[in-house]
């Protein structure tokens, strides 16, 4: 059984997934895309993020890489720095953007093309969320249509009808 605290820090956590998540998310696939083209142009890893940053729209995803650039300028070492940037934004996606960076790092791999291969997932996953959002409508739409607009329009329908059987019965 959970303690309270751990409660309420997984209502927090969730709250806040909600709230900021598809924002940060969208903001994520663009930066990566916008990442992969300045380190394609020959510019590295730290000093292409230093110039992004200050491009990308205000939000949580902007602050969480203006502290992961000021982390680096105090001098804490890349690794711990981009710890605190995976931990600043608690979503999966960016988790897995770290987990690829430290990898690319420890093995010297290529870091554009992942990035942009990460790009293209969240993307997909972002058309994936609005298909399934967007096969939900018709019966969300079904709820305005019961409640008011066909009780009115039986109203308006049949309303003669009543007053005809009404003033036939009265003529008996």
């Amino acid at each position: 059984m959970m303690k309270p605290q751990a409660w309420s820090l997984h209502l927090r956590h969730a709250l806040w997934q909600r709230k900021h998540g598809r924002r940060v998310e969208r903001d994520l696939a663009q930066f990566l895309d916008l990442i992969a083209m300045t380190l394609e142009a020959g510019i590295d890893f730290l000093s292409a993020i230093a110039v992004i940053t200050p491009l990308l729209r205000p939000g949580k995803f902007k602050e969480a890489s203006s502290l992961f650039l000021e982390e680096l300028k105090r001098g804490k070492p890349r690794q711990e720095a981009i710890e605190v940037w995976r931990r600043s934004l608690p979503l999966p996606s960016m988790h897995q953007l770290v987990y690829l960076i430290q990898q690319s790092w420890r093995t010297g791999g290529p870091l554009g093309r992942l990035l942009r291969l990460q790009a293209s997932q969240l993307r997909a996953k972002r058309r994936k969320e609005a298909e399934r959002h967007a096969a939900k409508m018709p019966f969300i739409a079904l709820i305005p249509l019961l409640f008011f607009i066909l009780p009115s329009a039986l109203i308006i329908i049949l309303m003669p009808l009543f007053l005809k059987i009404q003033m036939f019965f009265s003529q008996l």
